[in-house]
């Protein structure tokens, strides 16, 4: 499969597309293989329809030897900083913690801790989610996830069960009491591909969510059912690569609300998309000879802004 680029700092549209953990792998992967240590973004705000001439370093990333994200800075344009963000990772290369902090780690904004099984199922997440205190524990029975037990300052919160018949697993929440809150019902092909998932609510189908997929196991099309109403999605590939996709609206016509555009290495040179028809937002991609970004020019529709995001890297 070509190597896709949605750099974690700016690209809200292929990430979301090719979901969160196979868009971290790529770039886990694309960082490890050139030794990247460390990638600074520079910020150059747009005057008169032009890029300002003087940037400012609006984020450092610091990557591990194993292409893993171990540490996230934002600044303000006046140098200051806003947020820091930690992560920690063990030997098979699981993330074992992850921390927020307001300012210069002035003060802790959220906290998770994870701990896995030799198998390496979670079993074990606790933190601060900047209120209160959580614990959440993981139960598996013959490798498959069979209870989560939410607990807040102590106190049960939710539990959901989990049973497993084949290629279909139904999820049960309860309330603290053990009352039932909803049930959720998701039924895979024989690539464990989710093709159909049904929530309930007091027994009544709240949701109906259907995928289809390509012989290849690539999605194809996504529907869901809710209120009476059903909205769609259909996604167009060029190889492995997705090049557009149209959503359709209860009685509206199709519209093609994602376009990508890439080289002949699989790397993106062009994201547009757009909201309700209105004006596309778009960003346009450069690249150096390894493939790491250089350099993209954003424009955000809904906000009228444009930004050029350049960046510099250093290596191990």
């Amino acid at each position: 499969m070509k190597k896709l680029l949605f750099f974690l700092l700016l690209s809200g549209t292929l990430m979301n597309v090719a979901g969160q953990a196979d868009f971290e792998a790529r770039e886990r992967v694309r960082m490890a293989k050139n030794k990247v240590k460390s990638q600074i973004q520079w910020s150059y705000d747009y005057v008169n329809g032009k890029p300002g001439t003087k940037g400012y370093k609006s984020a450092a990333t610091t990557f591990d030897r194993n292409g893993n994200i171990i540490e996230v800075v934002n600044y303000k344009k006046d140098g200051g900083i806003t947020s820091i963000l930690v992560y920690t990772y063990n030997a098979r290369g699981e993330k074992t913690s992850y921390s927020r902090y307001q300012g210069n780690k002035e003060k802790l904004t959220f906290n998770q801790n994870i701990r896995y099984d030799e198998r390496g199922n979670k079993i074990l997440e606790n933190g601060f989610d900047g209120v209160s205190n959580f614990v959440n524990t993981f139960v598996y029975v013959n490798n498959q996830l069979s209870e989560i037990k939410y607990t807040t300052d102590k106190r049960l919160v939710e539990r959901r069960i989990f049973k497993n018949t084949g290629n279909k697993t139904e999820m049960t929440v309860l309330g603290p009491t053990g009352n039932v809150l909803s049930k959720e019902v998701t039924e895979y092909d024989g690539k464990r591909n989710a093709t159909e998932i049904v929530n309930y609510q007091q027994n009544d189908i709240a949701q109906k969510e259907i995928y289809k997929y390509d012989n290849e196991g690539k999605k194809l099309e996504e529907s869901k059912q809710k209120s009476g109403s059903v909205n769609r999605r259909k996604y167009t590939y060029d190889g492995d690569d997705i090049i557009r996709i149209t959503e359709e609206r209860s009685g509206e016509k199709p519209l093609v609300a994602y376009q990508y555009k890439y080289d002949s290495r699989g790397n993106v040179l062009e994201e547009k998309w757009t909201k309700n028809g209105g004006d596309p937002s778009r960003k346009v991609h450069k690249y150096d000879s390894r493939g790491l970004l250089i350099e993209t020019d954003s424009y955000n529709a809904t906000y009228d802004f444009s930004v050029l995001y350049k960046f510099q890297y250093e290596f191990y």
